[in-house]
């Protein structure tokens, strides 16, 4: 299945060169997971509880040699 634009694409657009941090809310199922990952190299899923423990006790590891780091919170 193709990609479909949302109205946010055009907006993250716009914010991400210069954005310290992005917080997406929206209904499930809406595509907030999938428009946020079409914009970044890497994701770090914190809603798995062992990736979140690991990120909480060494935060450097998966901060280490990334260009830029963006958090984003997906929420609703």
């Amino acid at each position: 299945m193709s990609y479909l634009r949302r109205a946010l694409d055009d907006v993250l657009d716009d914010l991400f060169p210069a954005a310290r941090a992005v917080a997406v809310d929206g209904a499930r199922a809406v595509g907030k997971t999938e428009t946020a990952q079409r914009r970044v190299r890497r994701v770090v899923r914190l809603d798995d509880p062992a990736v979140a423990a690991a990120v909480a006790a060494g935060p450097g590891e998966y901060l280490d040699g990334a260009p830029t780091v963006l958090p984003l919170a997906l929420l609703g």
